[in-house]
């Protein structure tokens, strides 16, 4: 049986990554109330996709936005092909939910690891949607 990564393309995983440390740098600049409940889904041309599980978190990261464009500018000026010049906002109230879901399953039951995986790949398919 090969390990896991072996079988997941390179481009992926390597996108993967590069969301994770948008993620992280928005978070950053997030007050700690807010920051455990939004994450980065993509970068579209211009455009970052953040998706958070409260209307009022979206508020609040609008309110914050040039000064998030800004950091992202900054700081991932020679990863980025063209400035983000935008911050797209979803939410979606069953994130918080799943991520629950699967910490707790996880910590409380080893054994039960696939539940948790089921968990993790109904959050992605969620952040996929359209």
């Amino acid at each position: 049986m090969r390990p896991i990564h072996t079988l997941i393309d390179t481009k992926f995983l390597t996108k993967a990554r590069y969301i994770t440390n948008l993620t992280s740098s928005v978070r950053s600049r997030l007050s700690p109330e807010l920051r455990d409940f939004c994450w980065v889904v993509d970068i579209i041309g211009n455009c970052l996709v953040v998706v958070t599980d409260r209307p009022e978190h979206a508020t609040v990261l609008r309110y914050q936005q040039h000064e998030l464009l800004k950091q992202i500018n900054e700081e991932f000026t020679s990863s980025l092909s063209v400035p983000v010049r935008r911050i797209k906002i979803k939410v979606d109230y069953q994130l918080t939910q799943l991520a629950a879901q699967s910490r707790k399953l996880n910590s409380r039951h080893p054994e039960s690891r696939q539940t948790g995986i089921k968990n993790c790949h109904a959050i992605l398919e969620r952040l996929n949607k359209p």
